[in-house]
């Protein structure tokens, strides 16, 4: 390898090390933070026993909208077109096996667990952030509007999706992310969206949601998304610290 390339490897190699070490020491920070303020909280409401309210970690999604832009549309309107005609010309896209794989699109947020509910209210998409000017949108979700709706057309399709557009959209998020929530039904919805679960609210079901000996959860909420690393540049400090219990799951 050159000297000159070497010296730049070094360079990138050595810039990598020290923001990885800073990341490293911000999280660590952030624990012992989000345990004193666990302590805390389990003293407030009286809680002895820390089983049976344990602590829950979520991000937030940025709650400032601004109008949907121009470009934005577009680049969605487009995407849409070249998936629709996808999922026209694919006729194993409509595949029943392909399409029933896809769980939870027949049920609205009324159908998810009370907690799960009250973490990603909370949360308000910070999850969806990723999701841009495409919404995960591809031939398979095209595939499921169709079965949901099988006197749909091509164009009926598209004006159903960009009908749905909300006027203002969250900053830095999903272009159907509006100020309530996404604006699309779940059967518009791509699979990734469909089925995605957070570290937080999966532990939740897996380890707490039927254990009768827990009562409820100490939510710590931070600034950042789920998808942005910490960082000396990003503040990622508290913005909720409250109690919700499966019986009341709303802060208390």
């Amino acid at each position: 390898m050159p000297a000159e390339s070497f010296k730049r490897y070094l360079s990138i190699h050595k810039l990598s090390l020290r923001k990885s070490r800073e990341r490293l020491a911000i999280e660590q920070k952030q624990h012992e933070e989000n345990e004193r303020l666990y302590q805390t909280l389990l003293n407030r409401h009286g809680h002895t026993d820390p089983q049976s309210m344990p602590l829950s970690v979520i991000p937030r999604a940025c709650t400032e909208t601004y109008p949907q832009e121009d470009h934005r549309r577009e680049h969605y309107e487009n995407h849409l077109k070249k998936t629709i005609e996808e999922a026209f010309a694919d006729k194993e896209s409509v595949a029943d096996e392909i399409l029933e794989a896809d769980a939870g699109t027949d049920c609205d947020e009324d159908c998810l667990p009370p907690m799960q509910k009250a973490l990603c209210g909370l949360c308000k998409g910070g999850c969806c952030t990723r999701g841009s000017n495409h919404a995960y949108i591809n031939k398979d979700t095209v595939a499921r509007v169709r079965r949901h709706h099988p006197h749909w057309d091509r164009e009926q399709i598209l004006k159903a999706y960009l009908q749905r557009l909300p006027a203002r959209s969250i900053v830095g998020s999903c272009i159907n992310h509006g100020e309530h929530g996404c604006t699309l039904p779940r059967e518009m919805r791509a699979s990734n969206c469909n089925n995605f679960v957070c570290d937080t609210v999966s532990r939740w079901n897996r380890e707490h949601a039927e254990n009768n000996r827990v009562e409820g959860t100490v939510i710590i909420q931070r600034k950042l998304d789920h998808w942005t690393d910490v960082s000396r540049e990003n503040d990622n400090g508290v913005v909720l610290a409250e109690a919700v219990y499966k019986d009341l799951p709303r802060p208390v």
